[in-house]
């Protein structure tokens, strides 16, 4: 039952790789037994487990008859409030932006401070820097405008329950900024890069067009603290007072780690993995998964796995990226001298 009254069913089909809206419609029909529905794609994911018949399981709301029923009503609501508070986020990626982006819908008056520079032209030095090898320290794979997942193919990934609201808020700003439909309902969603360069720049639009603002190619330095509280910050590109500070500046900003160490910051030591890279041919893993080397209408297999010994620490895939790259992911420059004392 939807939070209107109006009751929704909720089907399981199943349908060949290259299915038209047509046939997923007919197969609608066929259960509810009517032709006059509504209906809304909750899940769609690759079931591989017989070989001889790969498909996909979509999972359905369906309400019958005539409704203006609103299926994407579960999400996050901010109201409005003007608020004479001003708060400075740091990290233009998805957490940095999201959290700066509901503040700034919610009232507040919200500046994001970015020490890489926007989106186009952070492309343009990466695709300099791989073909020339010049490096910019605010235009690389770890800074910059939508964060390190920018140029990472964007997969959408949480691992955290019950943020329903939230993560519907989060999909949804995605598709409406130019992100194709399907990341709402598969079930390994994915951006890819392409599509990223412009939905992060029709992101910050929206921001912009609701009066938030983001300095680019600016870095934090010092933060200004009066009786516990924030006060200001200090950018290279000089003072900002503010009463709030989120920082959410990713892996690789240490100079901000040992700014917030000196001002008191109470830090948590996080388990970490030690990993090595395993490559394959992909008609490998298809031929694994699927059986096959190519199935018309799929891009690439994937595959996760994990093995817990009696007397080990466990062993697990990480990361599966299907015809990616390995990139120099550097955050900043290392001259030879420091190269040379790293690898001694």
């Amino acid at each position: 039952m939807g939070t209107d009254g109006v009751k929704i069913k909720t089907i399981e089909i199943r349908l060949p790789i290259e299915y038209t809206k047509a046939e997923l419609e007919h197969k609608i029909a066929r259960i509810v037994g009517s032709n006059l529905f509504s209906y809304d794609i909750v899940l769609k994911s690759l079931d591989a487990r017989n070989k001889r018949d790969v498909h996909w399981k979509i999972r359905i709301n369906v309400i019958e008859g005539e409704s203006k029923h609103n299926f994407k009503s579960n999400t996050l609501e901010i109201p409005y409030r003007k608020r004479n508070k001003k708060i400075c986020v740091i990290g233009s990626g998805p957490a940095g932006f999201f959290a700066a982006y509901v503040l700034q819908k919610a009232g507040y008056e919200t500046i994001i401070i970015e020490r890489g520079c926007e989106v186009a032209k952070r492309s343009r030095q990466i695709s300099n820097f791989e073909q020339k090898g010049e490096f910019s320290e605010s235009a690389n794979y770890a800074f910059g405008e939508g964060g390190a997942g920018t140029f990472s193919d964007g997969k959408l990934t949480s691992r955290t329950k019950n943020i329903d609201k939230e993560k519907n808020f989060i999909i949804e700003s995605y598709i409406e900024a130019g992100a194709p439909e399907e990341i709402r309902y598969l079930s390994h969603p994915h951006i890819g890069t392409n599509n990223l360069i412009k939905v992060v720049r029709n992101l910050r639009d929206r921001f912009e067009a609701i009066g938030g603002k983001i300095l680019f190619e600016t870095t934090l330095i010092n933060i200004k603290i009066n009786d516990r509280s924030v006060v200001a910050i200090e950018t290279d590109k000089g003072k900002i007072e503010c009463e709030y500070l989120l920082v959410a500046s990713g892996h690789s900003a240490y100079d901000t780690y040992r700014l917030l160490l000196s001002k008191g910051v109470k830090f948590q030591n996080k388990a970490f993995a030690i990993g090595s890279r395993v490559e394959h041919l992909q008609e490998v893993i298809n031929l694994s998964q699927w059986g096959k080397r190519k199935i018309k209408g799929l891009k690439a297999a994937e595959y996760k796995l994990t093995y817990k010994a009696k007397n080990a620490l466990p062993v697990y895939s990480f990361c599966m990226c299907p015809g990616g790259k390995v990139v120099q992911a550097v955050p900043e420059k290392i001259e030879h001298s420091q190269r040379n004392e790293l690898l001694q």
